[in-house]
């Protein structure tokens, strides 16, 4: 009769001949490692805000447009709404009312001088961060001022 001990052994020796090892490897699968201390890995990276991609890889239109790609050219109005012209990098001109979405952000709100956008940026963390953005419909040089026709 072989002892537990001699078993131990005899299962060693297999294992070893076999090339198989006792110890097992952890396979994350996408996962977080559950073992990793969470304040350690969120000290190591620092949030930083994520950069939206080429122009040429976004949707077409006022959508793929950032509110600092568009100026305002003007302002269109009638008894039922009040639209903006905007002017975008892409050379094109866009009609907006409010709630128009931009690619970061949105159309807040549309007065005789003045456009305020709402822009809306996401970090490493997700965590979204959210700021005003005003663009007059004058510059301030030329505001009050007419420009006289020769």
């Amino acid at each position: 009769m072989v002892c537990g001990a001699q078993r131990i052994v005899a299962l060693i020796s297999f294992l070893l001949a076999s090339g198989s090892t006792l110890a097992q490897e952890y396979n994350p699968k996408g996962k977080r490692d559950p073992f990793l201390n969470l304040h350690e890995i969120t000290r190591q990276e620092t949030p930083r805000i994520v950069e939206p991609p080429p122009l040429e890889k976004r949707p077409t239109g006022l959508n793929g447009l950032l509110i600092s790609e568009v100026a305002v050219s003007g302002l269109a109005s009638n008894s039922a709404a009040t639209l903006v012209i905007l002017k975008g990098l892409d050379k094109f001109t866009y009609f907006a009312r409010v709630g128009t979405k931009l690619y970061d952000g949105y159309l807040e709100s549309i007065s005789p001088t003045r456009v305020v956008f709402i822009r809306e940026v996401s970090d490493t963390r997700g965590n979204k961060q959210r700021s005003r953005v005003i663009k007059r419909l004058y510059s301030e040089d030329h505001q009050g001022k007419t420009d006289e026709l020769p």
